[in-house]
């Protein structure tokens, strides 16, 4: 293993670049064309239509799932191409190359309005939303499929499993550091410019990592070379899956945290900055506080983990999570604590749930694949496809 180590340390340098190049679409779409108010001010002009459509839907809720949509077909199309490619190039390291820049540019570009008629800048943002998932999609899934390939064992799995949560959780931190940054810039300029500019210089950290396994990882030298390229029976392999009750158990249970995460990460900046009345560096200051936190859980949580089990640590992991959104319903109404200390205490009790389902996700899945793989290869590398794309 020690032998491989820099190559690892390479595959997981690209986690780190895609976790930030997607980062702004992921957290700060929200932050940026619909600003969160104080009372005092917006941060941004109101780039796009702010109301409901069919009075239920926003704008940006229905580019984002028109986005999420043409990414799930487009993984399932690119993780077939994939597999069947034929390239001196590497089957996985042609289709990252063809998706790292367009993915890259698109990311800065969705913070790029092209005026201030909201009609263009949603199809503006519709479009460079379309873009952003389809090549993010062509790094992502490849780069994905990689993992397997490079590891000598599942040990070795379990390994670049753990390197690549560090980096993901890297870029995450990196990523929050857009409300200091902006800050800053904004002493010398309007927020709207300062926000761009951080995403820029986001946008280019990110290319550079995801350009370093592309550069040093040499699949026909490095990488086990499996035969995948027969027929994908897609139908078949989807119904062989779900037939599986721990397969479908969990991927019910890993959408509800991601997506639980996601709404306390998407709404963060708000009960900071409006429920609370405290200044935007503040999120940076506690999104750095609950990975570096989260971090040092992780030897804990192995521990944990081998004692009750990984079932019974998701178990508490989701009781911790109920807790945090019990307290997010009460921000701003606590007595005992200043508003500091209450988004503090939400930040410490979640870094539980982040250490736990980054380490033991890839283990679980793996764990099941091992009990289906009778089913078939195309059954597997769907459990995998499924679990990424979820």
């Amino acid at each position: 293993m020690k032998s491989r180590l820099p190559l690892k340390i390479a595959y997981a340098i690209g986690q780190f670049g895609w976790s930030l190049a997607s980062f702004g679409v992921a957290n700060l779409l929200n932050y940026f064309y619909m600003p969160p108010d104080n009372g005092e001010h917006s941060l941004f002009p109101n780039f796009i239509f702010q109301g409901f459509v069919m009075g239920l839907f926003t704008i940006l809720g229905l580019i984002s799932f028109t986005g999420r949509f043409f990414d799930g077909i487009w993984d399932t199309y690119i993780a077939q191409r994939s597999d069947k490619a034929v390239s001196k190039f590497g089957r996985r390291r042609i289709f990252m190359i063809w998706g790292i820049f367009p993915f890259a540019i698109s990311s800065l570009l969705i913070f790029y309005p092209i005026s201030l008629n909201t009609d263009l800048n949603t199809l503006w943002l519709i479009a460079m939303t379309i873009i952003f998932y389809v090549s993010m999609t062509l790094y992502v899934v490849p780069y994905s499929a990689l993992m397997s390939e490079l590891a000598e064992d599942p040990k070795d799995r379990l390994f670049i499993s753990t390197l690549i949560s560090v980096t993901w959780a890297a870029g995450s931190v990196v990523g929050n550091l857009v409300y200091s940054l902006e800050d800053y810039f904004s002493k010398s300029m309007s927020h709207v410019d300062a926000f761009q500019l951080t995403m820029l210089l986001f946008t280019i950290i990110a290319t550079l990592a995801m350009l370093v396994p592309i550069l040093f990882i040499n699949e026909e030298k490095h990488c086990k070379q499996m035969d995948d390229r027969h027929d994908y029976h897609f139908l078949v392999a989807v119904k062989k899956v779900f037939q599986n009750r721990a397969f479908k158990n969990f991927i019910i249970s890993d959408l509800a945290y991601w997506t639980a995460v996601s709404i306390i990460q998407i709404g963060m900046v708000y009960y900071v900055h409006v429920l609370l009345k405290l200044e935007l560096k503040t999120v940076t200051e506690v999104f750095t506080g609950i990975y570096l936190l989260s971090f040092s859980l992780y030897v804990p949580i192995v521990w944990i983990a081998n004692r009750l089990g990984k079932r019974r640590t998701q178990i508490i992991s989701f009781w911790m999570t109920i807790v945090v959104y019990l307290l997010i319903a009460c921000l701003g109404k606590l007595p005992f604590a200043s508003s500091f200390m209450q988004i503090a205490i939400i930040g410490i009790i979640i870094a539980f749930p982040l250490a736990t389902f980054g380490i033991i996700l890839n283990a679980i899945v793996g764990d099941i694949i091992d009990k289906i793989l009778n089913t078939g290869g195309d059954a597997a590398r769907l459990c995998f496809m499924l679990f990424d794309l979820l």
